[in-house]
Formats: structure tokens, sequence, C-alpha cells
């Protein structure tokens, strides 16, 4: 079966998106630059953020603090091993920009649209056969559009991301315990967007 496009409308967005201001929680743990992962392969050096989550909850609400700094058109490459935090912390996007609608791993889809006013495209490229696949589907007009796209497995589609993009790796550490990085070299992201950690408790 060819790979599709699922398209889901919330019923309902929040109220109100989470203050980015607030005081910083004792949730999640910031790393210091000396314990941070080794470069990995597509990594865009620059500035940085690493972070240490302890349960799926604490890395949604990471997410969750990081959308109100994603601007329009902006694409986030997730990198990490299966069951690494990356649908989690689709989800907590999803919580910001679709109003908290239900995501799951596409099957026969590769794309997923969530929300409005902006989209967030969630491409799951686990079961992809090949890089020509995705161009089959249009991804030009996905990835240079005004919505926000958060790709799972990006290394698979490594040379069709733009170089704009921010790069976020996520790494196993024991039990439920996840190191997250987050790489901003291109700038992608407004101006104090290391302040998402800030809110990560309030959002539990």
């Amino acid at each position: 079966m060819s790979p599709q496009r699922e398209s889901v409308s919330p019923e309902s967005r929040p109220a109100r998106r989470p203050d980015a201001t607030k005081g910083v929680g004792d949730g999640l743990m910031e790393v210091s630059p000396e314990s941070r992962p080794a470069q990995r392969p597509d990594a865009i050096v620059g500035a940085g953020l690493a972070v240490v989550t302890r349960s799926a909850e604490e890395t949604e609400a990471l997410a969750l603090g990081l959308g109100p700094f994603i601007p329009r058109g902006a694409v986030l490459a997730l990198y990490g091993d299966l069951a690494s935090g990356k649908t989690c912390f689709v989800r907590g996007l999803a919580q910001y920009f679709a109003g908290g609608t239900p995501i799951h791993s596409p099957t026969f889809t590769l794309i997923n649209e969530y929300g409005h006013d902006p989209k967030l495209y969630h491409l799951d490229l686990y079961r992809l056969s090949g890089p020509e696949q995705l161009a089959d589907l249009g991804y030009e007009e996905v990835f240079d559009s005004e919505e926000i796209c958060a790709v799972e497995w990006a290394d698979r589609a490594a040379a069709l991301l733009p170089a704009a993009r921010v790069c976020v790796h996520f790494s196993h550490a024991g039990g439920d315990v996840r190191r997250i990085q987050i790489e901003d070299g291109a700038q992608v992201l407004r101006p104090g967007w290391q302040q998402c950690r800030a809110t990560a408790r309030d959002n539990l």
C-alpha cells in the first residue's frame, strides 16, 4: 500500500499557551557541556542545550515549553533509537500547536497533519524505503511551507532536509531516563529558546 497523508483536526485549541518566562522547575536537569553526548552525524554545530528527562511526561513538557520559540516554517529533525523519546517529544509539540490532539506513529502513512494556523506536520520515516519515496510525496511542499514540521528518523532523509533546521538528538540513559540535546546552529528558533526548560515543571 502506498503511503498517504492523514489529516487530524483538534476539536479545540488550548485556552492559553504556556508562559515561557516562569521560573525554573526541578523536574528536568540541564547537563553540563562536559557530559554532553559526542557529536553525531548530521548534527548542526552551534548553540545547543542538553537536558535529561526522567519520564515520558517530562519529555513532552520539554517540547511544550519549546513551542513558543518555534516560528512558522521551522523544521525539527529528530534523531535517536527506537523508544528514545521522539514521539513523546512530538506529543508535546502537539499540545502547543494542535490543542493536545492525540499523536500516533503512522503505519501506512509517512506524513500526518495536526491542528491549523499553523499546522503541525509529523513525518515518521522509520518505514521509508528510500529518499525517493519521500520525494514522491512532495516533501518540498512540506519543508518549504509556513507550517511546523517535526521529522522522526530524520537521518533516513538527510540529503533532503533543509540546511536551516533544528536538530534534536535523543538517547537512552537507563530506565525511563532520556538525554536530549537540542542544536540550533542555524538560529531557526526565537531568541531565548533555551528558556524552554524553565517551564518544564509547570507543564507537567
